[in-house]
């Protein structure tokens, strides 16, 4: 292409330029080739184009050169502070040792000015010339890509200090004027070194110190045996008896009376933060400085014992002051020494630390005496106390009582907001019960909700009413706990000794007993004990005895009172009233013995009769075409607290065949109301069975109107109360039609119980009821009489 161009040509010249820029140094000699023949003027020209780019061509090689030389030292530079900063120490050296080269860690560690090292010394004035040998033979005998690692070896710097480090070893190549040498590259791992050394000395210390220890043990117990033969054995057993004494917690003490001298380890009057001789200028001003007050009469009894020869040893434990003011414990043990004319010229012995074993003692009678919830004194503790009180006062005889204090309702409170809630208000309650009387009273929880506080050395009765009242105004206001807030109330009862029993479990027992009959009096009360209440828990504990046996021996049956529906005056349902006929008694209603099934917890496997035989029954009735009649059962409190109590009944239910329909399930508002969140949810689920739902006893708790439409229920019940006075224009009347009038308006279905006369039926009519129930209209039935009368309502 440059023979075609023509030199005279300007563009070409330039083009030719800048060819030869680009093609680099080698140029001129294509131009040289391209020009030859050519005339001096074009030559010259030719030339001096081509010589310029060559300059201009070495020039820029050479600044590139200088560049990338320039950042070869910046990236160098960066290495080796980046190696300095891991503090790894570089040597270089070559083969015949001789130190090449060092990096900036190895002179700090080395003590070394480079200088007094490259080309001075060898690197076996360093580590070694056997070490050496070694690295070097283990080179040569592979390749020059070889490394070495994790070889560890000493290094010794300028002054002599030997630094441990743990090295990788290679080879260095070389370069054209450079021979090849090995670098050895290491870690200081001195420190780890002289951990690992003296953890050897340690371990080779304790294997001598526990040989020592066998032979010393041999040793002494031969001496032991040998104590009883001779007076120098009896020096060796002196010996042993010092070094047992050094290496235990005992603490020898001797107190010269004579001298007015007392001994005590310089480590022990260091830690009562005194000097022996201050201690010796006034040693009893000392002792009643460091021995704790209630220990020092027993001290100073034990001291005139010995002084007057009743009692040749000391043995007592005693709390002792120390210097940064707390109190150790100490098993002080000694006895007196006299001369030989019998006379009592010092005391002398032992002090042992018993703090620890104090403390665990402690804490066992704080497991044992203490609730660990409230801190209060358990029931073991009030036992005890009691029974000390109830024989303090056999002679001279006196008078002592005890109040026996239980929260009203308080499982509500656990079921609705948990056990941690519980908990925190039983802690408040005992602050509560504590604030409110006198210090030397004791306040214990005996368990769950339930109190007893002790009044011992009474004046008059006077003083435990003012007790009981003192309690009962502490309850006057709102407990809060956490974001909860609860009005609490308690119920009480007194027992007074020796008035109301003559030991300390009876007396206990019957303080219960009134307590109980505070809660059946409607709680928010105290009661004080008497024989009547006996012979009525007496009869109660009979009851519920005869419950446990009732449902063995099937002594239980239900009649079936009819409802009518007042639009076709035809019977609509029947509501299942259980029975007990009791061998001896003959039948009891259920208001005679429901509540003893319920504080017993029968209740739930009579409410599981009922539903079974109720069922039963309406199977009896769909044989005889009977389906459309809804029979009624109540369920109570205690029933409806079970966690599984709507699994049981859709158990029932579905094991009986029946359908959910025919089955009315009636509740009164107080139950309702004690646990309302989550009976609610517990009654939902019923009627999502397609179950019935009655509200009983309507009007007589604390719901209103309003609040029914929440609730899921189909029915309300209109309680007896109300129709007695219905068929008069009064107020029952007008509160009667507008609880009808309103149920219909949220959609719900009216029933009237104790309906007697045909008045108030009259009256219930004209006010629109749905359905009545009563004696007027029906008295309970057996269950072959509700049979026939049924199917004689559908005829």
């Amino acid at each position: 292409m440059l023979r075609g161009m023509n030199p005279k040509n300007q563009s070409c010249r330039w083009m030719l330029a800048i060819l030869l820029f680009i093609a680099g140094s080698g140029s001129y000699l294509v131009l040289l080739r391209t020009l030859k023949g050519n005339a001096g003027g074009i030559w010259n020209s030719w030339l001096i184009a081509a010589l310029v780019c060559l300059a201009l061509g070495l020039a820029a090689l050479s600044l590139s050169n200088r560049e990338l030389r320039k950042r070869l030292s910046n990236v160098e530079k960066l290495s080796n502070s980046a190696i300095d900063a891991a503090e790894i120490i570089i040597i270089q050296f070559d083969r015949d040792g001789r130190i090449v080269d060092l990096n900036q860690f190895a002179e700090m560690k080395l003590k070394y000015e480079k200088s007094a090292l490259v080309g001075v010394k060898s690197i076996a004035d360093l580590i070694g010339g056997d070490i050496l040998a070694r690295i070097t033979a283990a080179l040569q005998s592979g390749s020059l890509d070889r490394t070495i690692h994790n070889y560890e070896f000493p290094l010794r710097g300028r002054s002599g200090q030997v630094i441990n480090a743990l090295w990788n070893i290679h080879w260095v190549r070389g370069g054209l004027n450079t021979p090849d040498c090995i670098e050895i590259m290491g870690l200081d791992i001195t420190e780890r070194a002289e951990s690992e050394r003296r953890l050897l000395e340690n371990h080779r210390e304790l294997i001598r110190l526990y040989k020592d220890l066998a032979h010393s043990k041999q040793k002494l117990d031969q001496q032991y045996n040998e104590l009883r033969i001779t007076q120098e054995q009896l020096a060796v057993s002196e010996e042993r008896s010092r070094l047992a004494q050094e290496g235990s917690k005992v603490i020898v003490w001797d107190w010269d009376i004579v001298a007015k001298h007392l001994y005590l380890p310089p480590a022990f009057c260091a830690a009562l933060g005194r000097e022996l001789a201050e201690i010796n200028a006034d040693i009893q001003s000392f002792l009643e400085q460091v021995i704790h007050s209630d220990d020092r009469q027993r001290f100073d009894e034990l001291y005139r014992i010995n002084l007057h020869r009743k009692k040749p040893e000391i043995y007592f434990e005693s709390r002792v002051r120390l210097r940064d003011g707390n109190y150790k414990w100490f098993l002080v043990r000694g006895g007196a020494v006299r001369n030989e004319r019998r006379r009592f010229v010092r005391l002398t012995g032992t002090l042992t630390d018993i703090t620890e074993r104090k403390t665990q003692e402690d804490i066992i009678h704080r497991l044992a005496y203490y609730d660990l919830l409230t801190g209060l004194p358990n029931r073991t503790m009030l036992l005890e106390r009691l029974t000390l009180a109830v024989h303090k006062l056999q002679d001279p005889p006196g008078e002592m009582a005890i109040v026996f204090i239980d929260i009203d309702n308080f499982k509500n409170i656990n079921d609705s907001y948990g056990h941690s809630v519980g908990d925190q208000l039983l802690v408040e309650v005992g602050r509560r019960i504590l604030s409110a009387l006198d210090r030397e009273y004791l306040v214990a929880r005996l368990g769950g909700d339930e109190f007893v506080v002790l009044l011992e050395d009474l004046q008059d009765g006077l003083s435990v009413q003012r007790c009981a009242d003192r309690i009962m105004a502490q309850f006057g206001n709102f407990f809060k706990i956490g974001r909860h807030s609860f009005f609490v109330t308690v119920s009480m009862g007194i027992a007074v000794f020796p008035d109301h029993a003559d030991s300390a479990e009876q007396l206990l027992k019957n303080a219960d007993i009134a307590m109980y009959q505070a809660k059946a009096a409607g709680k928010r009360s105290y009661f004080l004990y008497n024989h009547a209440m006996n012979e009525r828990i007496l009869e109660q504990t009979t009851l519920e005895n005869g419950l446990r046996q009732a449902l063995q021996n099937q002594e239980f049956f239900l009649e079936y009172q009819p409802q009518t529906d007042l639009r076709t005056n035809r019977i609509s349902g029947f509501e299942a009233l259980i029975r007990w006929r009791r061998p001896e008694y003959g039948v009891m209603p259920p208001l005679k013995f429901i509540r003893i099934a319920e504080e017993s917890g029968l209740i739930h496997e009579i409410g599981i009769w009922v539903l079974e035989n109720v069922c039963q029954f309406i199977k009896t009735l769909h044989r005889a075409g009977l389906r459309h009649f809804l029979v009624s059962l109540n369920v109570s409190a205690v029933q409806l607290r079970r966690e599984n109590f709507a699994g049981a009944v859709r158990e029932i239910i579905a094991r009986e065949g029946i359908l959910p329909e025919n089955i009315c399930i009636e509740i009164t508002e107080t139950v309702l109301m004690e646990s309302l969140e989550e009976n609610i949810e517990k009654l939902k689920t019923l009627a999502d069975l397609g179950i019935t739902v009655c509200l009983d006893d309507f009007g007589t708790g604390y719901s209103s109107l309003n609040y029914l439409k929440q609730l899921p229920i189909q029915i309300v019940k209109i309680d007896r109360s109300f129709i007695a006075d219905i068929s008069a224009d009064n107020t029952s009347s007008q509160l009667v039609a507008s609880i009808i009038e309103l149920a219909h308006k949220i959609g719900l279905t009216v029933v009237a119980e104790g309906v007697e006369t045909e008045e108030q039926l009259a009256s219930l009519g004209r006010h629109q009821c749905d359905i009545a129930q009563g004696f007027l209209l029906g008295r309970p039935l057996p269950e072959q009489t509700a049979r026939e009368i049924a199917a004689a309502n559908l005829a």
